[in-house]
């Protein structure tokens, strides 16, 4: 092989192994979506609940929803002054001023 096909091949192996390896950690893409709303820097104690009813969940990430008394709410809406921070799959979590209230979806008993 002769020098002058060498040189660019040699020279095009070396920009693409520097532009490799940037340093930037790569995204799972199988993790799964938060979804909770980004914690406040000061952690505030979890106290007894609102006299509200959770009736359905709809966990999907950052599209979550919640059925509180009929009303649907998605992360951040506001219901009677507690704004939806949290859905899990059992319970939704809301915050009013500097006190968190868990609300449990309670299963439904027999009649």
């Amino acid at each position: 092989m002769n020098m002058e096909r060498l040189f660019p091949i040699s020279l095009w192996l070396l920009a693409t192994t520097a532009l490799a390896d940037t340093g930037m950690p790569l995204r799972d893409p199988f993790v799964r979506p938060q979804t909770e709303l980004p914690a406040r820097t000061t952690p505030t104690p979890v106290v007894s609940e609102p006299d509200f009813k959770l009736r359905a969940l709809l966990v999907a990430g950052d599209n979550s929803l919640a059925n509180i008394d009929g009303t649907i709410l998605a992360l951040g809406d506001e219901f009677d002054g507690y704004r939806l921070i949290s859905v899990t799959q059992e319970e939704t979590l809301f915050e009013k001023g500097a006190n968190r209230y868990r609300i449990p979806l309670k299963e439904r008993t027999s009649r």
